[in-house]
């Protein structure tokens, strides 16, 4: 197609200056069939340029995907972690099992300060011990009964 407008370039040249066409090289013309080598030739190309287009858009997918999957597992480490924080302070301080969930806190001070204030709540049960001999209490009548819980 270049060559098209270089020999129309020359043609006006030519006449411009007053050369004779003959002096000046003839016009080249171009089939139907010349025309369809050079188009499928610039489609050729073209398809080249761009034939890892697919493969390109593939991959940017599976990058995102690949960051998104991450970005997940980053939060649920980062969860499970705290978790383990709470859990190691609350044995670390004797705190019964059940009150790990409660711990506030981001970091082992602040978890550990949480778990002493919670401590100044939580009673420890002290089992009752009864070692004494047990005499055998005869049986009371229902009026006994009733009058022992009114007591």
């Amino acid at each position: 197609m270049t060559d098209i407008a270089t020999q129309a370039t020359e043609d006006s040249t030519a006449t411009e200056t007053g050369t004779s066409q003959e002096e000046t090289t003839t016009e080249k013309t171009f089939s139907q069939e010349d025309v369809n080598k050079l188009l499928a030739t610039q489609k050729r190309e073209i398809r080249e340029k761009f034939a890892d287009y697919d493969e390109l858009r593939e991959r940017v997918s599976k990058v995102d995907e690949l960051t998104n999957a991450n970005t997940s597992l980053t939060g649920q480490l980062d969860s499970l972690k705290l978790d383990n924080l709470r859990l190691t302070v609350a044995m670390k301080k004797s705190l019964p099992p059940e009150l790990a969930e409660r711990l506030r806190g981001a970091t082992e001070e602040e978890l550990e300060a949480d778990a002493e204030s919670l401590l100044k709540f939580a009673t420890k049960a002290s089992p009752k011990i009864d070692a004494g001999v047990r005499e055998e209490e005869t049986p009371l009548s229902m009026n006994d009964l009733i009058r022992r819980q009114l007591r």
